[in-house]
């Protein structure tokens, strides 16, 4: 009841951004306004909620799919895309396994290698080809897929690709963003929380203001919104007493400045506190918490709809999509696709998208 509830209430704030809107006596939100503006109007434009502060912390929740703050984000660019209906599903085995089929079907034919554990130096157009530098050796081809994270493009591109990429590439770039969307996992040995057999997630709405600067993981958690996911309910193929805490971008970041231990220890002090004040569950058996933004070969999760500014918009993710070199060098990744960005089935289209592409191509370079 109390999600349904939680449920009710966004959906009621989501009524009343869009009325917002459509109200406002400007056609076209200006380059600069941002979806938080729609949210955070005064209290008499959110009269449908119950208590505009609550309304305003459950739409804190969007900022977990959109991997940014809802200042970052354009009111004007919101809900563009014509993307895919329904929930998040996984791969049973996990996205190893798709891998593993993909790298299967690759292979079967006996023709191609795969290469893993190389750093790229240098891709570079010569006249009849690409090359392609690595820390273990040169390899030509007549066309190159580059997949490269965007993250990873907006700290390398400038030195990786020879001739240099055009501006208009650098530009969108740099321009378009790449979002914080990190998990802390608690397992428990039993599931002690309420409700743990019928409730799939939950939502805990701050109970303070956020300080400027948090002096402690409690801190953090106790002035974010977080959405967390249970496994517990006997309805999942393999029910287990584990917690998922879905980090937007301000708990993310905000935690990965203390220890897994101290934000272990605040996280199961936090969940006794909201669940069951008067008692003294176990503590975990284990946790962990990803640090995406900080990976080197990521740095970041994926991208995030488009930001606010002159100039962004979805054609951002066209442009990142365009080959350049005269067809020769392509690019696929979730970040090139303008329905489906942020997600495997975006990557997933893009990489169809540009194997049909280099197929024609070939097929031209080889016509006499």
């Amino acid at each position: 009841s109390v999600a349904k509830d939680l449920g009710e209430r966004l959906n009621q704030t989501l009524a009343a951004a869009r009325n917002t809107a459509l109200n406002s006596t400007t056609l076209s939100p200006s380059a600069d306004t941002s979806l938080a503006s729609a949210f955070f109007a005064p209290a008499s434009a959110l009269s449908t909620s119950p208590t505009p502060s609550s309304a305003a912390a459950l739409a804190r929740t969007l900022e977990v799919p959109f991997g940014a703050v809802l200042e970052q984000l354009s009111l004007r660019w919101t809900g563009w895309e014509d993307n895919f209906a329904g929930s998040d599903g996984a791969p049973q085995g996990g996205f190893q396994a798709l891998v593993e089929r993909v790298f299967a079907a690759a292979t079967h034919a006996g023709k191609t290698r795969i290469h893993l554990h190389e750093t790229v130096l240098q891709v570079q157009e010569e006249q009849s080809g690409v090359n392609v530098t690595t820390d273990k050796g040169v390899y030509r081809a007549a066309t190159v897929i580059c997949t490269i994270p965007l993250g990873v493009l907006k700290r390398d591109a400038a030195k990786l690709f020879e001739p240099k990429l055009p501006v208009r590439r650098t530009e969108t770039i740099q321009g378009t963003h790449v979002g914080v969307l990190e998990k802390l996992v608690l397992t428990y040995a039993d599931a002690w929380w309420p409700d743990a057999g019928t409730t799939g997630s939950f939502v805990f709405l701050p109970t303070r203001a956020a300080p400027a600067e948090p002096t402690s993981a409690e801190e953090v958690l106790s002035s974010s919104t977080l959405v967390v996911s249970s496994f517990a309910a006997p309805s999942l193929p393999h029910p287990h007493p584990t917690l998922l805490f879905y980090l937007s971008p301000t708990p993310a970041l905000g935690l990965a400045k203390f220890s897994l231990e101290d934000v272990t220890a605040a996280t199961h002090a936090f969940l006794t506190t909201r669940f069951q004040p008067n008692a003294q569950p176990a503590e975990p058996t284990s946790s962990v918490m990803t640090d995406w933004h900080k990976d080197p070969l990521a740095l970041g999760a994926t991208t995030t709809p488009s930001v606010i500014g002159e100039g962004r918009g979805p054609l951002d993710f066209a442009e990142l999509a365009k080959p350049l070199w005269g067809g020769r060098l392509g690019f696929a990744g979730e970040h090139t696709e303008m329905n489906h960005r942020g997600s495997v089935a975006g990557a997933v289209i893009s990489g169809l998208r540009e194997a049909e592409r280099v197929n024609l191509l070939l097929a031209k370079l080889a016509e006499p």
